[in-house]
Protein backbone atom coordinates (compact mmCIF):
# COMPACT_ATOMS: atom_id res chain seq x y z
CA UNK A 1 0.00 0.00 0.00
CA UNK A 2 1.39 3.43 -0.92
CA UNK A 3 1.23 6.38 1.52
CA UNK A 4 0.40 9.90 0.30
CA UNK A 5 4.04 10.82 -0.45
CA UNK A 6 4.71 7.75 -2.57
CA UNK A 7 6.23 5.85 0.35
CA UNK A 8 5.37 2.24 0.93
CA UNK A 9 3.41 1.54 4.11
CA UNK A 10 4.54 -1.67 5.76
CA UNK A 11 3.62 -3.39 9.00
CA UNK A 12 6.71 -1.78 10.58
CA UNK A 13 5.77 1.72 9.48
CA UNK A 14 6.39 3.83 6.36
CA UNK A 15 9.39 2.96 4.23
CA UNK A 16 10.65 5.53 1.70
CA UNK A 17 10.96 4.52 -1.92
CA UNK A 18 14.06 5.22 -3.97
CA UNK A 19 12.31 8.14 -5.68
CA UNK A 20 11.83 9.84 -2.30
CA UNK A 21 15.58 9.85 -1.62
CA UNK A 22 16.27 12.08 -4.63
CA UNK A 23 15.55 15.82 -4.45
CA UNK A 24 12.58 16.84 -6.57
CA UNK A 25 13.17 18.92 -9.67
CA UNK A 26 14.05 22.51 -8.79
CA UNK A 27 14.97 21.61 -5.20
CA UNK A 28 18.58 20.56 -5.63
CA UNK A 29 21.04 21.34 -2.84
CA UNK A 30 22.17 24.76 -4.09
CA UNK A 31 22.82 26.59 -0.83
CA UNK A 32 19.35 28.14 -0.72
CA UNK A 33 17.31 28.06 2.50
CA UNK A 34 14.94 25.51 0.99
CA UNK A 35 17.74 23.42 -0.44
CA UNK A 36 17.12 19.70 -0.25
CA UNK A 37 13.55 20.14 0.95
CA UNK A 38 10.72 18.50 -0.88
CA UNK A 39 7.54 20.09 -2.11
CA UNK A 40 5.79 18.24 0.71
CA UNK A 41 8.01 19.99 3.28
CA UNK A 42 7.11 23.40 1.85
CA UNK A 43 3.42 22.52 1.77
CA UNK A 44 3.59 21.34 5.39
CA UNK A 45 5.19 24.64 6.43
CA UNK A 46 2.54 26.60 4.50
CA UNK A 47 -0.22 24.62 6.23
CA UNK A 48 1.39 25.16 9.63
CA UNK A 49 1.70 28.88 8.96
CA UNK A 50 -1.93 29.12 7.78
CA UNK A 51 -3.04 27.17 10.85
CA UNK A 52 -1.10 29.52 13.15
CA UNK A 53 -2.65 32.53 11.39
CA UNK A 54 -6.13 31.04 11.78
CA UNK A 55 -5.57 30.27 15.47
CA UNK A 56 -4.42 33.85 16.12
CA UNK A 57 -7.43 35.18 14.22
CA UNK A 58 -9.87 33.04 16.22
CA UNK A 59 -8.25 34.03 19.51
CA UNK A 60 -8.71 37.70 18.60
CA UNK A 61 -12.14 37.62 16.94
CA UNK A 62 -14.11 34.79 18.58
CA UNK A 63 -15.05 36.65 21.79
CA UNK A 64 -16.38 39.67 19.89
CA UNK A 65 -18.18 37.57 17.31
CA UNK A 66 -19.69 35.35 19.99
CA UNK A 67 -20.98 38.33 21.99
CA UNK A 68 -22.48 39.95 18.93
CA UNK A 69 -24.26 36.82 17.73
CA UNK A 70 -25.46 36.03 21.28
CA UNK A 71 -26.85 39.55 21.53
CA UNK A 72 -28.64 39.07 18.21
CA UNK A 73 -29.95 35.52 18.66
CA UNK A 74 -29.74 34.65 22.35
CA UNK A 75 -27.06 32.59 24.02
CA UNK A 76 -27.80 29.14 22.56
CA UNK A 77 -28.40 30.18 18.96
CA UNK A 78 -25.64 32.80 19.17
CA UNK A 79 -23.14 30.17 20.25
CA UNK A 80 -24.26 27.90 17.41
CA UNK A 81 -24.04 30.75 14.89
CA UNK A 82 -20.52 31.58 16.11
CA UNK A 83 -19.45 27.97 15.68
CA UNK A 84 -20.98 27.88 12.19
CA UNK A 85 -19.21 31.11 11.19
CA UNK A 86 -15.83 29.96 12.50
CA UNK A 87 -16.23 26.56 10.85
CA UNK A 88 -16.95 28.34 7.58
CA UNK A 89 -13.83 30.47 8.08
CA UNK A 90 -11.75 27.36 8.74
CA UNK A 91 -13.04 25.62 5.61
CA UNK A 92 -12.36 28.65 3.41
CA UNK A 93 -9.39 30.21 5.23
CA UNK A 94 -7.13 30.38 2.18
CA UNK A 95 -9.73 32.52 0.40
CA UNK A 96 -11.06 34.53 3.36
CA UNK A 97 -7.93 35.53 5.25
CA UNK A 98 -7.35 38.54 2.99
CA UNK A 99 -10.82 40.10 3.40
CA UNK A 100 -10.56 43.61 4.86
CA UNK A 101 -13.34 43.24 7.46
CA UNK A 102 -13.37 39.51 8.07
CA UNK A 103 -15.14 39.72 11.47
CA UNK A 104 -18.00 41.62 9.82
CA UNK A 105 -18.12 39.07 7.01
CA UNK A 106 -18.26 36.20 9.52
CA UNK A 107 -21.01 38.00 11.46
CA UNK A 108 -23.05 37.89 8.24
CA UNK A 109 -22.17 34.22 7.76
CA UNK A 110 -23.38 33.51 11.30
CA UNK A 111 -26.59 35.40 10.57
CA UNK A 112 -27.30 33.52 7.36
CA UNK A 113 -26.47 30.14 8.87
CA UNK A 114 -28.78 30.78 11.83
CA UNK A 115 -31.74 31.88 9.69
CA UNK A 116 -32.68 28.26 9.21
CA UNK A 117 -33.67 27.89 12.83
CA UNK A 118 -35.29 31.23 13.69
CA UNK A 119 -36.82 31.14 17.12
CA UNK A 120 -37.83 33.95 19.44
CA UNK A 121 -34.92 35.23 21.48
CA UNK A 122 -35.35 34.31 25.11
CA UNK A 123 -33.03 35.52 27.83
CA UNK A 124 -33.67 33.28 30.82
CA UNK A 125 -33.90 34.82 34.27
CA UNK A 126 -32.24 32.84 37.07
CA UNK A 127 -34.60 31.53 39.73
CA UNK A 128 -32.80 33.29 42.61
CA UNK A 129 -34.43 36.34 44.16
CA UNK A 130 -31.18 38.32 44.24
CA UNK A 131 -30.77 39.63 40.67
CA UNK A 132 -27.84 41.81 39.65
CA UNK A 133 -30.18 43.40 37.08
CA UNK A 134 -33.80 44.38 36.74
CA UNK A 135 -35.80 41.11 36.48
CA UNK A 136 -37.89 42.51 33.62
CA UNK A 137 -34.79 43.31 31.53
CA UNK A 138 -34.43 39.94 29.73
CA UNK A 139 -38.02 40.02 28.46
CA UNK A 140 -37.62 43.68 27.47
CA UNK A 141 -34.42 42.88 25.56
CA UNK A 142 -36.26 40.03 23.83
CA UNK A 143 -38.87 42.50 22.62
CA UNK A 144 -36.33 44.64 20.75
CA UNK A 145 -35.52 44.13 17.10
CA UNK A 146 -32.37 42.17 16.45
CA UNK A 147 -30.35 45.26 15.49
CA UNK A 148 -31.60 47.28 18.46
CA UNK A 149 -30.81 44.45 20.87
CA UNK A 150 -27.40 43.99 19.30
CA UNK A 151 -26.54 47.67 19.70
CA UNK A 152 -27.85 47.92 23.27
CA UNK A 153 -26.17 44.74 24.53
CA UNK A 154 -22.80 45.37 22.88
CA UNK A 155 -22.57 49.06 23.81
CA UNK A 156 -24.08 49.00 27.29
CA UNK A 157 -23.54 45.36 28.24
CA UNK A 158 -20.01 44.85 26.92
CA UNK A 159 -18.74 48.43 26.61
CA UNK A 160 -18.12 48.41 22.86
CA UNK A 161 -17.79 51.71 21.05
CA UNK A 162 -20.12 52.57 18.18
CA UNK A 163 -17.22 52.13 15.77
CA UNK A 164 -16.41 48.65 17.12
CA UNK A 165 -20.04 47.53 16.75
CA UNK A 166 -20.15 49.01 13.25
CA UNK A 167 -16.99 47.16 12.20
CA UNK A 168 -18.22 43.90 13.66
CA UNK A 169 -21.64 44.09 12.03
CA UNK A 170 -20.55 45.68 8.76
CA UNK A 171 -22.65 48.82 9.21
CA UNK A 172 -21.96 52.52 9.76
CA UNK A 173 -21.50 54.01 13.25
CA UNK A 174 -24.47 56.31 12.63
CA UNK A 175 -26.65 53.29 11.89
CA UNK A 176 -25.54 51.68 15.15
CA UNK A 177 -26.26 54.95 16.97
CA UNK A 178 -29.80 55.05 15.52
CA UNK A 179 -30.51 51.46 16.57
CA UNK A 180 -29.07 52.18 20.01
CA UNK A 181 -31.27 55.25 20.53
CA UNK A 182 -34.40 53.44 19.32
CA UNK A 183 -33.59 50.37 21.41
CA UNK A 184 -33.06 52.41 24.57
CA UNK A 185 -36.31 54.32 24.01
CA UNK A 186 -38.18 51.05 23.52
CA UNK A 187 -36.58 49.50 26.61
CA UNK A 188 -37.49 52.52 28.72
CA UNK A 189 -41.08 52.44 27.49
CA UNK A 190 -41.39 48.69 28.05
CA UNK A 191 -39.97 48.89 31.57
CA UNK A 192 -41.78 52.12 32.52
CA UNK A 193 -38.60 54.13 33.04
CA UNK A 194 -38.36 57.79 32.10
CA UNK A 195 -35.27 59.55 30.73
CA UNK A 196 -34.95 61.48 34.01
CA UNK A 197 -34.42 58.33 36.11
Amino acid sequence: MRAASGNIRTADGIKPTAADDAAPAGHADNGQPNAGRTNGDCADEDRASAWADFEAFVKDVEPRLSRALAAAYGFEDGRDATAEALAYAFEHWDRLQHIANLPGYLFRVGQSRSRRRRQPVVFAVPESTDHPFEPGLPAALGSLTQRQRLAVVLVYGYGYTLREVAELTGTRPTTVQNHLARGLARLRARMGVSDDS
